[in-house]
């Protein structure tokens, strides 16, 4: 049975830089070792290189062999403090160290030089020293181009749905003191608003958001998604979705088929319960809205 590893401890950049003042000394302790391991390796091995081995190690040889082991053990000790810290040891020639972090709802590593006064730099996990920026900046990939895309589509998708069921509900506000032509007319145009924008626009918000939420389930893992808030957010957006698509979309455009049959006549019985379950089912999608959004601005 295999010894699990232990999590990673992601950081906000406040956070990696209230860590430095202990790993700035931890640091400069594992350079100042390894400087004498390297030395003391250097002048074991010229040292061994002369020897014929036929008499075993010479004192000297002994000596440096004790240096190289007490420095390495030193070492190992440091690296275990920076484990326990929940940083990354990257480099013993300038002192790298990185952070596990999110941005955009991926990880990353934020990055800091031993030297430096602050962590002031991030990279990708997969980027490496060569890649890291400033924490202001962000550099644009493929992948990144199309997550914009999708978020801008899930916000338009957005905008539509709620703008149109707005919109919708004014009209059927507006039909309550009209009559004839002019009330079933109110009831066309709402039915068509059903039709063409919150509907199409529900639709580009669920599914957008399903594929912001494996994004996000892929890059940022399980701590993150873990937090009941994402959750909230998800199902109380779908919820709202699916109220829409099944149950407000077919009933808005029956009520739409309704007014056009009526023409300037009355409206069948069967239409006051169709509006009362879709004036029910609109506050109810309302709220789900309303809920979905606060968890948004709450993350």
């Amino acid at each position: 049975m295999t010894k699990e590893e232990p999590a990673a401890k992601f950081f906000t950049v406040e956070e990696a830089n209230n860590t430095l003042p202990l790993v700035k000394r931890v640091v400069a302790d594992i350079l100042a070792d390894h400087e004498i391991w390297a030395d003391r390796m250097r002048q074991y091995e010229l040292l061994s290189a002369g020897e014929t081995g036929e008499n075993g190690e010479s004192a000297a040889q002994i000596s440096l062999r004790e240096e190289v082991d007490g420095a390495a053990h030193r070492i190992t000790g440091y690296l275990k403090e920076l484990a326990q810290i929940g940083c990354v040891f990257k480099g013993f020639e300038v002192g790298l160290v990185d952070f596990y972090s999110t941005r955009e709802g991926r990880d990353i590593m934020l990055c800091w030089k031993y030297g430096e006064a602050a962590v002031e730099h991030w990279h990708e996990v997969d980027g490496g020293f060569a890649g890291r920026v400033p924490i202001e900046c962000e550099p644009v990939s493929e992948g990144a181009e199309l997550m914009l895309l999708i978020r801008f589509v899930h916000f338009l998708g957005m905008a539509l749905w709620i703008g149109g069921m707005v919109a919708a509900m004014v009209l059927s506000a507006s039909a309550r003191s009209a009559t004839g032509a002019e009330r079933n007319a109110a009831f066309r145009w709402a039915g068509r608003l059903y039709s063409l924008v919150v509907g199409p626009g529900a639709l580009l918000t669920v599914v957008t958001g399903l594929v912001l939420t494996m994004s996000l389930a892929q890059r940022a893992g399980s701590q993150v998604m873990a937090q009941p808030s994402i959750w909230v957010m998800q199902v109380a957006g779908l919820v709202a979705g699916v109220l829409v698509l099944f149950v407000a979309l077919p009933t808005s455009t029956h009520m739409a088929r309704m007014a056009d049959a009526a023409a300037d006549g009355e409206l069948p019985p069967a239409f006051g319960g169709m509006r009362r379950r879709l004036s029910m089912v609109v506050h109810v999608v309302a709220v789900l809205v309303v809920l979905s959004l606060f968890f948004v601005v709450v993350m």
